[in-house]
């Protein structure tokens, strides 16, 4: 028995491979965007974060743009799964705060883990 791609013809077999190739091509797109990290642009070039109620307003729209890529917590949960929740949201605020161009971020950073513990 001859091979599958011998019995088509050569505009067939063409077809076949560049439908193998588009297939492949989109399973590996979808693959990158799944696990691409979500994100939310968070301004803060308006606050000024020499005084304390920038920092925390500052921390309230990082905190609320964490929700917002990580879902938002919707109801009573299972304990196991609002944990996750919790950790998410604690994973993406400290992540965005470390990308904050402030003289002042490494304390206030160090502050919010003891205040955590």
């Amino acid at each position: 028995m001859k091979p599958f791609m011998q019995k088509l013809p050569v505009a067939g077999a063409h077809r076949l491979a560049a439908t193998f190739l588009a297939g492949a091509l989109a399973l590996a797109t979808a693959r990158a965007v799944a696990t691409s990290e979500p994100s939310i642009k968070v301004r803060y070039d308006d606050l000024n974060l020499s005084v304390p109620s920038g920092v925390k307003t500052l921390e309230l729209r990082i905190h609320q743009a964490a929700v917002q890529v990580c879902g938002p917590y919707e109801g009573p949960m299972l304990l196991e799964r609002a944990e996750v929740y919790r950790e998410c949201v604690r994973d993406a605020f400290d992540k965005a705060f470390a990308q904050i161009h402030w003289p002042h971020r490494d304390e206030r950073a160090a502050q919010r883990e003891s205040q955590r513990e």
